[in-house]
């Protein structure tokens, strides 16, 4: 016999492979694991530079993995979008990130991962990119108009599909205290507080980001969020020594 724990998959680019880095400090995934201890298990599916083309074709095979066994997937977010926007090698059509990211949501749906949550792309500190990347002689990658227009899209799709959204560029717009026009006409100083190089998210931006997905599964998954769950195995102080076996799996799933 053998103890099962459900999961949380976090699936997404290098924004999601990055989440658990604690150099900077607070990451979403690190945060969400402790959210959860023993109540699910926090996966980690971030590829640093993948799209949505990649991730389409990735993501039947991720999924198979993890519901191989008798635990189940009871939450995942898809994060991909940043690179999609990029003009580079790496950006793909926003007709095409639409329909890959519809494809994954119903792909999960027909798998039995109902609790899903999309994210879409947050800001671009233009400056800092170009700064921080000034040796190199590189020129804008993508911006804030570009995801702006990927996160609108992303509305749509997402309430035609009736399933959770979050415009983490409107997050972060509203944290920064810039108006949307300014940063569509790229007039500010930096993001830095957000945006460490322009791109990656720094602590704060992590933080807002947990807060977010924390509200999303308050609103729209209620019975899985962290304070409704049980955690697995008692207390220690709620152990009965003289009854060890029958306490230690009173609540516990055995399969």
């Amino acid at each position: 016999m053998a103890v099962y724990w459900d999961k949380f998959i976090l699936f997404g680019d290098s924004i999601t492979q990055h989440s658990f880095d604690q150099i900077r400090g607070f990451g979403l995934g690190a945060g969400l694991q402790s959210l959860y201890v023993r109540k699910l298990d926090v996966i980690n599916r971030g590829f640093s530079g993948y799209n949505s083309e990649e991730a389409r074709l990735m993501l039947p095979h991720i999924l198979e993995a993890e519901m191989s066994g008798k635990s189940q997937v009871k939450l995942m977010t898809i994060f991909f979008g940043t690179n999609d926007g990029l003009n580079t090698f790496q950006g793909v059509p926003l007709g095409r990130y639409i329909e890959n990211t519809k494809y994954m949501v119903e792909f999960a749906r027909e798998k039995g991962v109902e609790n899903v949550i999309i994210i879409g792309p947050a800001l671009h500190d233009t400056p800092t990119f170009l700064n921080q990347n000034k040796d190199q002689g590189v020129g804008p990658v993508t911006s804030n108009s570009i995801y702006r227009k990927t996160n609108d899209h992303l509305t749509k799709l997402c309430k035609d599909l009736n399933v959770p959204f979050i415009d983490t560029w409107k997050v972060f717009q509203a944290a920064s205290g810039y108006t949307e026009l300014e940063l569509l006409d790229e007039q500010y100083p930096n993001l830095l507080e957000f945006l460490f190089d322009g791109i990656h998210f720094s602590p704060s931006g992590y933080q807002l980001l947990f807060d977010e997905v924390c509200r999303v599964i308050d609103k729209w998954y209620p019975d899985f969020a962290a304070d409704k769950l049980e955690m697995k195995f008692p207390n220690f102080t709620d152990v009965d020594m003289e009854n060890l076996s029958e306490s230690l799996f009173a609540n516990v799933r055995l399969q």
